[in-house]
Formats: structure tokens, sequence, C-alpha cells
């Protein structure tokens, strides 16, 4: 009795599912610069109270991030598309 699952073969068979993992990946992967940078400007804001992030850094952390929503959103579309997905 398989209790609804789908197995390993509509996985390992569905382009979606391989999308899917792809994107997740690479959202897993640009959220790597952020937080290091992030964590970097702590560290040096509390050995220098008067710190402030370079414009630049800032700027292209808001792009990164911008960049990881929009590959979020495409992960939700991606889980819809494979969830409907009939193997022929």
């Amino acid at each position: 009795m398989r209790h609804g699952l789908k197995g390993q073969d509509y996985y390992l068979h569905n382009p979606w599912f391989w999308a899917k993992l792809g994107v997740f990946a690479a959202v897993g992967l640009l959220s790597l610069l952020p937080t290091l940078r992030l964590l970097r400007w702590r560290r040096q804001a509390r050995l220098q109270p008067e710190f402030v992030p370079p414009p630049a850094q800032v700027a292209a952390l808001h792009r990164i991030v911008s960049a990881e929503l929009a590959l979020l959103a495409l992960l939700f579309v991606l889980a819809a598309t494979m969830a409907r997905y009939v193997m022929l």
C-alpha cells in the first residue's frame, strides 16, 4: 500500500521536480553572500559603533535578495507544475 505517495519513479523522471530542485539550490547558494556579509557587518558594528556599510555593498545585497525572492516565487510555480505533471 502506497498511502498516496507517488514513488521514486515519479520524481526521478519528472523534469519539473529537477527544475524545482535546481531553483532551490540556487536560492540556497545565493543566500550565502548576504548572510556572510551581514555577519561581517554585525561584527564591525560591534567593534566600531559608528560603522555604516558601504552603499555599493548594500545595493549589491539588495539585488541578490531581490533575485532570491524572484526565484522563490518561481519555486512555488514549479511546485504547482510538478504536482500536476502527468507521466506519459
